[in-house]
């Protein structure tokens, strides 16, 4: 009788440990929680740290995480990639993030099909590029519908 309730002790056990540990991880952590290195890389928010909410915490420090594992080549490009994210005016940034949003809706078939059609563009000479943007601008409204239509039900 004891080894048939074996299991379901382990199934408990197992249970509250996750609990356990999930209530950890969610805890807010105060400035004097985070060890020197952190709290060093992360000095510009100490004054804000105790208020932020856990999300945002374990996001930064998730961020801080990925960019001491980053070599410095990969540490120069996300400095070049956040400085042309900064030069860009809010008008384009929401536009940015809207198409963003939209392509994370597609499925993964067209999601794969876009990021294809993206590849085939960028393998185009520079000069075939421009051209097909020029012509692309020159076309109306109506017609650049169609295309984006019949590109988006393309198999």
């Amino acid at each position: 009788m004891t080894t048939s309730r074996l299991p379901e002790s382990l199934s408990f056990c197992f249970c509250i440990v996750l609990a356990l540990l999930s209530l950890d991880l969610s805890a807010q952590q105060s400035w004097s929680d985070l060890n020197e290195g952190q709290q060093q890389a992360l000095k510009s928010f100490e004054s804000q740290w105790d208020t932020f909410p856990v999300q945002r915490q374990q996001k930064l420090l998730s961020g801080l995480q990925r960019w001491q594992s980053m070599t410095p080549t990969q540490r120069e490009q996300a400095r070049s990639r956040y400085q042309r994210w900064q030069s860009i005016d809010p008008d384009r940034k929401q536009l940015i993030r809207e198409r963003y949003r939209k392509f994370r809706e597609l499925s993964p078939p067209q999601r794969k099909r876009l990021l294809e059609q993206r590849q085939r563009y960028k393998a185009l000479s520079k000069e075939r590029r421009q051209e097909l943007r020029k012509r692309f601008r020159d076309l109306s409204p109506a017609q650049k519908a169609k295309i984006r239509n019949a590109l988006r039900d393309r198999p």
